[in-house]
């Protein structure tokens, strides 16, 4: 279950690539990322964490490392962008709202 979150965590990064590239700043390789994804569960799960580090490798942070670092990267992505790119997400948000809407 814990390497399957961590899964769709990173998945979830990759649907704001401008919040990426604002984190990490310059040097941040954003070519390295998927284009044009449908979704970000159609990214080959053995990829997620290579691709990141590959956008982050030239950038003063470093590369992109699952860390303490990964949460300061996750409170800041667009939430409506990955709702819009995730339907794991997507069911989710939906949950939750309708048991914030039932309290």
């Amino acid at each position: 279950m814990t390497k399957t979150f961590i899964l769709w965590f990173k998945a979830w990064l990759l649907a704001d690539p401008d919040c990426l590239k604002s984190y990490f700043g310059k040097n941040f390789n954003q070519n390295a990322l998927p284009q044009n994804i449908q979704t970000v569960e159609s990214i080959e799960k053995d990829k997620l964490g290579q691709v990141l580090e590959m956008a982050t490798t030239a950038t003063s942070s470093g590369k992109y490392k699952h860390n303490k670092r990964s949460f300061e990267i996750l409170e800041r992505i667009d939430p409506f962008k990955v709702v819009a790119l995730s339907p794991y997400a997507n069911r989710l948000y939906t949950l939750l709202k309708e048991c914030d809407e039932q309290n």
